[in-house]
């Protein structure tokens, strides 16, 4: 986090790569926040402008890598539902993590590199958005790497080159989500029912409480895979949108209430003075009580006899 635009407190996140062998800047990417999205945008330039990378050398932040822990907190099983690190399995890019930061010294002197040149760069051509920041990048990543990178057209590459195109792209560079189909062959995803479709656009009839692993790509489609085979999605005809309601805690208001005039909580016992009563058992003290219709009217207590 860094505030990248001149006159600006505000701290966005840059996402990069660069590659180990020559100093060629792959791809950056701006967004608000260090997030999945950011990283996947940013793997979107590097194979569509260098090709498929063999490997990707990354701290253990948890977007590359988790491993679960049992009840003695020891590593014991390396989670695969990490989205980045499915995506780049089935990409064929090898994760390798490491917690030394002198390990991974090139990127980290490209971000000491950033911090002061591209914020002077942004600052030059009046740039004080994400949106036109990202735009710009693409200009200064080749004129960067121009500048300072090595040409390696002399010896080979270990980049595989992607043959297919950029929305084929995104069903890679997407986030999975599993869930269970409902009785009217729809799932729900974000307060939404989808239902999957053939290729003549009919509704996929599938058994209920099936489970099925639902996709959102890149460009924000939505696609499912059943029975491997994937299949193409729409909202659902008879689905409502689900409005979650604010939950309204009412607080009643009791009507103020008052004792009646002979109510027993009015009759308030005040001693004043005692006798001695003989009786056959011996002396018994009684108490001569006087009883007052208002409790805060005390004045009777201190009247002169």
């Amino acid at each position: 986090m860094h505030p990248w635009f001149k006159g600006s407190a505000l701290k966005y996140a840059l996402h990069g790569a660069i590659d180990d062998a020559t100093g060629t800047v792959m791809g950056l990417y701006l967004d608000d926040e260090e997030t999945l999205s950011g990283y996947y945008h940013m793997l979107e330039r590097i194979v569509l402008s260098h090709g498929i990378p063999s490997s990707f050398y990354t701290d253990k932040r948890t977007v590359f890598t988790y491993n679960k822990l049992s009840d003695n907190d020891k590593a014991i099983e390396n989670n695969a539902n990490i989205q980045f690190e499915r995506c780049c399995s089935q990409l064929g890019v090898e994760i390798i993590t490491t917690s030394v930061p002198q390990a991974k010294g090139r990127i980290e002197r490209l971000w000491q590199t950033l911090r002061s040149r591209l914020s002077n760069e942004l600052a030059l051509n009046n740039i004080t958005n994400i949106k036109d920041a990202n735009k710009f990048l693409v200009r200064f990543e080749r004129e960067f790497n121009k500048r300072f990178a090595f040409d390696f057209k002399d010896f080979g590459s270990s980049f595989r080159p992607w043959n297919r195109t950029k929305e084929e792209l995104g069903y890679y560079l997407s986030t999975r989500y599993q869930r269970v189909i409902d009785n009217d062959s729809s799932f729900s995803l974000d307060c939404n029912k989808y239902c999957l479709v053939d290729d003549k656009r009919k509704v996929v009839v599938i058994p209920a409480k099936t489970k099925i692993n639902a996709f959102r790509t890149l460009n924000g489609r939505i696609v499912a895979v059943y029975d491997k085979k994937c299949y193409e999605t729409k909202l659902a005809t008879s689905a409502k949108r689900h409005k979650i309601k604010p939950i309204e805690f009412k607080v009643e208001t009791k009507p103020e209430w008052k004792p009646a005039p002979d109510h027993p909580w009015r009759q308030y016992a005040v001693s004043c003075g005692r006798k001695k009563v003989g009786t056959n058992h011996g002396i018994a003290t009684t108490e001569k009580m006087l009883f007052l219709e208002d409790p805060l009217n005390f004045s009777c207590l201190f009247a002169s006899s």
